[in-house]
Order: structure tokens, then sequence, then C-alpha cells
């Protein structure tokens, strides 16, 4: 019983991160995955946007799938304030691509807890924006 009415709560929170305040009315694509009583929902994939100006370059050959990603508000950026920074080990590596910020960012902004994880690491010769990430938030 006691298990049954944490997984209500969680949903309960997760819901309630999605449709309230800034997010309100936003439906993000969701897939739910367990790890413990922790459940993530996988809120988007994407490439991250910028990895030329950043460390993505310095740090390429060391990224593989499954590495760990943190993201970071930026709220200050001149550019966009719904920015939300890509960082490997401390290394930047990028942001997180203004046409599909808006989600993630309120979400943040609210105390959601968001994590990231490389999908794919492409030729930068031949892409504009190499790498591949899933965004997950953790309730």
């Amino acid at each position: 019983m006691e298990q049954r009415l944490g997984r209500i709560m969680n949903r309960r929170r997760v819901l309630q991160l999605l449709f309230s305040g800034t997010v309100s009315g936003v439906i993000a694509p969701v897939v739910v995955r367990s790890r413990g009583k922790e459940q993530r929902f996988r809120l988007m994939d994407t490439r991250i946007a910028g990895s030329g100006y950043y460390a993505f370059s310095g740090v390429a050959m060391l990224l593989g799938p499954g590495d760990a990603l943190s993201l970071r508000r930026q709220p200050e950026n001149p550019h966009d304030h719904l920015a939300v920074e890509v960082f490997w080990k401390n290394h930047k590596l990028g942001y997180l691509p203004r046409r599909g910020n808006a989600v993630s960012a309120a979400l943040m902004d609210q105390g959601g807890r968001l994590s990231a994880e490389v999908l794919a690491v492409l030729d930068h010769a031949e892409h504009w924006e190499p790498l591949d990430i899933r965004v997950w938030l953790h309730v």
C-alpha cells in the first residue's frame, strides 16, 4: 500500500511540474523508466547547440553513448532567457537548442531535476551539431 501511494505521489509531482506555471498546456513526450524508487521521464532527444564555441571539440573523442551529462539553467543569458547549458565533467559542451528549451527551463525553474545522457557522437566534419543527447526528468 505504501509503495503504491509513493508511485501515486510521484505521478502527481510530475503532473504538477508539467502542467503548472509557464508549462501549462504543454504536453511533452514521456517514457517512464524506473531505477529503484526514482522514476525518470524522457523529455526529449535532441542535438546540442553551439558546440563549436565551447569545449566539445576538445573532449569529443572521450565521449560515448550513455555518458552522463549535467544541465544548468542560465536565465541571465543575454541571447536566450530560457537557456539551459550542457556539461560533461565540468566541460561546457553547448546548450539545449532554443527552439526546444522552454519546457526544460520551466521545469528546472520550478525545482525539477533534469539530467541528460549522450546518445551518439557524430562526425563534426559532416554535422553542424554533432552530439545527440537524451534529456530526462527525475521524480
